[in-house]
C-alpha cells in the first residue's frame, strides 16, 4: 500500500494526541505522544525503543560479557596465583574489558551490538543533533546499571550473612526500583542510568 510520504502521522488506529511513523509502506514501531515525543524526535526520525526489544538487546550483550570473562579468565590464568588473588584480578580485567567494550561502542557507533542487532541506538536527549553519546556518558550508564544489578544480587546473596548484605540491599534495592518506575512513567521511557547518562534509547528508521 502506497500512501504519503515518510513522516509522523496519526493511524486511524490510534487514539488522539499520538502519531507513529510511517516509511512510506507501512507503520513502523510504536505510537508516541504528539505533544512531547514528536517533536524531540521526529525531525531525527526516532521513535522510542520498545521495551521487549532493550531486554532482548541487553541478553545479546550479556552473552558478550560471557565471552569477555572467559577470556578475562584464561589471560589471568596464564599466572600462577593463588586462587583468591586470581579471582580478584579476573573481576577486575572483566569489568575493564565490559567498561571498554560499552563505553567504545557507544560514542563511537551509538549502540553496543546487542543493541545494533535489535535496530536501536542511544542518543543524547539533551543534543539529539550529535548523534552519540560521549564516553564519559557511556561509562557512566553502564557504572550505574552494573552497580544495581550486581550490588543488589550480591546483597541478596548475602542476606543471611547479618549486616553486610542487609546494607547492601538497603543501599541499592531503592535504586534497581527507581530505575524501573522511571522507564514506566518517563516520557521517553528512561530508567535511572539513562537520566544520568541524559540518554534515550531509540530506533532509528533512516
Amino acid at each position: 500500500m502506497k500512501g504519503p510520504n515518510p513522516g509522523w502521522y496519526r493511524s486511524k488506529a490510534d487514539s488522539i494526541g499520538v502519531v507513529r511513523f510511517w516509511d512510506g509502506q507501512a507503520w513502523i514501531g510504536d505510537p508516541i505522544d504528539k505533544s512531547l515525543l514528536a517533536k524531540r524526535l521526529a525531525p531525527h526520525r526516532y521513535s522510542l525503543a520498545p521495551g521487549m526489544d532493550r531486554f532482548l538487546a541487553r541478553l545479546i550483550d550479556w552473552f558478550i560479557w560471557g565471552a569477555l570473562y572467559f577470556v578475562s579468565s584464561a589471560l589471568v590464568g596464564l599466572f600462577d596465583l593463588e586462587l583468591d588473588i586470581s579471582q580478584a584480578i579476573t573481576l577486575v580485567v572483566f569489568a575493564t574489558f565490559v567498561l571498554a567494550y560499552e563505553s567504545y561502542m557507544v560514542s563511537s557507533k551509538g549502540a553496543t551490538i546487542g543493541k545494533r542487532f535489535l535496530g536501536l541506538r542511544l542518543v543524547p536527549l539533551g543534543s539529539l543533533e550529535a548523534g552519540r553519546p560521549t564516553v564519559g556518558s557511556g561509562a557512566s550508564r553502564l557504572v550505574l546499571f552494573w552497580l544495581a544489578v550486581s550490588v543488589s544480587a550480591t546483597g541478596f546473596a548475602f542476606l543471611d550473612s547479618g549486616i553486610g548484605g542487609i546494607g547492601l540491599v538497603v543501599l541499592v534495592v531503592p535504586l534497581v526500583l527507581h530505575g524501573m518506575v522511571s522507564f514506566r512513567n518517563d516520557g521517553f521511557r528512561r530508567t535511572t542510568w539513562d537520566h544520568v547518562a541524559d540518554t534515550v534509547v531509540v530506533k532509528n528508521y533512516e
